[in-house]
């Protein structure tokens, strides 16, 4: 009888262990707690706190110990961003070096590829892994004084945030390793930190959202169109940059982008406006300040951009990890911008990916259909398109002749000024390349010649022209070509109701342009965020076990 009851009590007891144990998998499971709640994400996971640690505060943790998490995790491990000379000059001692190779990545959106976007998983796994971070490490982000020194480490507090790390588990030194940190009378160390035992995490333990932090392409295209007072594209370049004066260096030595500008809407606020004398982040009121004056608060979302978003990144760390404001950086930035094309060839004239095309409103436009236009001669009518599609439920065609056939559209324009004309066709390789299409207005008449075998299927503008209204107004096209002419739509907007996704365009000479390599007919990008949001379902955290190394990984 004893043995039995020592027999269920051991039962019982084993019971207890197995719910004890479960229980705390369930809390502690990065898979199953991250951010699975509005309280969990804002309290614990990603709170709302300012990144920036003072020399004082992280002395007193290398001293004394971090104080720890709710979870008791008490890791520190301080990363030095920049160069192995920068770092055997002086870094705060123990501090592991992550070079700017490390957090930088030629990758492609799809469309073309671009250097210096956001790092991939292999290499922050190689840097998480050889610098000892696990589930429960708080990171420290150093570096040395100066501008571009100061743009590494805010890309390397980019990256981390990129690839799903809180701000709970961030920090960036407030100032410089050399200054900020020398001048509170710290030591500095200059020999090699001892090499830390490496850790088995991977960014695949954490909760993936790519989207949230980084705007691919398209998106950049969708938000310089989408004339949403909430989205605010920032471009952090000089002003000369941002008017088109200067040129931009393409990542081919000696070579530079097709064209100088802006993103359509972009507000200008060069990084250096975010800056003390020292060169470190304003204080707050005097950040939310600057950002005002461009119509950034809390409720926006904002699109910083630069050459190669380097510069940027100081604004994104501004911005996500100061004020905890929404942003996403574009990391493609100007040098990608910049190369999206047809005038040199990158791109083909129909393409998505255009970034210095016309934007046409035609909600104003006068539009006339070949079903409304006049025809002499024997024209056929076709339902069967080529490249792009036709206008309406069908077009007009005729072979190649003397100039006596013709089609003429007249608009019933309700008043006069200065009309942008536009003519749609879709497009074959039979088609005229020299269609003369006839304006006119104004008792006046230009003539502008059309290659009907490209741009089908989208507006062409034919020109900005003044009409009187008179009603003796028209546009006419003829058979002479050299082959078969096709009438379909013409389009009277007036003039002032367009605008460009790119502003203040300058082109750059074709012989100091580089030459790239895109892909213009991709119908949505397969972007960055696409491919790193799947890359761990594929991979898989390359090793090591659902603790990461050790620590709790629930806190990520």
């Amino acid at each position: 009888m004893s043995f039995l009851k020592r027999k269920k009590s051991l039962s019982i007891s084993l019971v207890s262990v197995l719910m004890i144990l479960t229980v705390s998998l369930f809390l502690f499971s990065c898979a199953e707690d991250y951010d699975t709640s509005e309280e969990i994400a804002a309290e614990r996971v990603d709170p709302n706190i300012n990144v920036l640690i003072d020399p004082v505060e992280l002395k007193s943790w290398l001293d004394n110990g971090y104080p720890g998490d709710i979870y008791g995790n008490s890791k520190v491990v301080v990363l030095f961003v920049g160069t192995q000379d920068q770092y055997d000059a002086g870094h705060i001692p123990g501090s592991q070096l992550v070079s700017y190779g490390d957090i930088k990545a030629a990758r492609s959106d799809g469309v073309s590829m671009t250097i210096d976007m956001v790092a991939t998983k292999a290499q922050m796994d190689g840097v998480i892994q050889k610098t000892g971070i696990d589930g429960g490490t708080l990171i420290v982000i150093t570096g040395p004084s100066g501008n571009f020194s100061f743009m590494n480490t805010a890309r390397a507090y980019y990256n981390f945030r990129y690839w799903g790390f809180p701000r709970s588990k961030l920090r960036v030194l407030n100032g410089f390793v050399d200054t900020t940190w020398a001048e509170a009378g710290y030591r500095l160390e200059f020999e090699a930190a001892a090499a830390p035992e490496p850790s088995t995490f991977s960014v695949c333990y954490l909760k993936q959202d790519p989207d949230r932090f980084r705007a691919p392409l398209e998106d950049m295209i969708n938000v310089a169109t989408d004339n949403n007072p909430k989205t605010v594209v920032i471009d952090t370049r000089s002003n000369a940059e941002y008017s088109g004066s200067s040129l931009t260096a393409g990542s081919e030595s000696g070579k530079y982008v097709a064209f100088e500008g802006h993103i359509r809407g972009a507000e200008w606020l060069e990084y250096v406006n975010l800056l003390d004398a020292d060169g470190k982040l304003k204080n707050d009121t005097d950040l939310i300040s600057a950002l005002k004056s461009i119509g950034v608060d809390n409720s926006t979302t904002s699109y910083p951009y630069c050459r190669t978003s380097w510069r940027a990144a100081i604004t994104f760390l501004a911005l996500d990890g100061v004020l905890n404001y929404p942003v996403k950086l574009y990391d493609g930035a100007w040098i990608e911008w910049g190369q999206m094309t047809a005038q040199s060839g990158a791109l083909d004239a129909g393409s998505a990916w255009i970034t210095d095309k016309e934007l046409k409103d035609i909600s104003s436009a006068v539009v006339i259909d070949n079903a409304d236009a006049t025809f002499v001669g024997t024209w056929g009518t076709s339902t069967t398109a080529g490249d792009g599609a036709y206008y309406g439920t069908n077009f007009r065609y005729i072979a190649a002749g003397t100039g006596a056939n013709t089609a003429t559209w007249t608009p019933a324009l309700s008043s006069a000024g200065d009309y942008d004309v536009y003519v749609w066709h879709t497009a074959k390789s039979v088609y005229a390349t020299d269609a003369k299409f006839t304006v006119t207005h104004n008792s006046t008449s230009n003539t502008v010649t059309v290659d009907l075998t490209r741009d089908g299927g989208m507006w062409y503008k034919l020109g900005t022209y003044t009409f009187d209204a008179g009603g003796a107004e028209d546009v006419t096209v003829t058979d002479e070509a050299t082959g078969v002419v096709i009438a379909d739509a013409v389009a009277f907007v007036p003039a002032g109701t367009t605008s460009w996704l790119s502003e203040a365009v300058k082109y750059n000479p074709s012989s100091v342009v580089q030459q790239i390599l895109a892909n213009s007919d991709v119908p949505h990008a397969d972007n960055v965020n696409r491919t790193d949001a799947e890359i761990c379902a594929i991979e898989g955290p390359g090793g090591g076990g659902a603790g990461g190394g050790g620590g709790d990984s629930g806190g990520y």
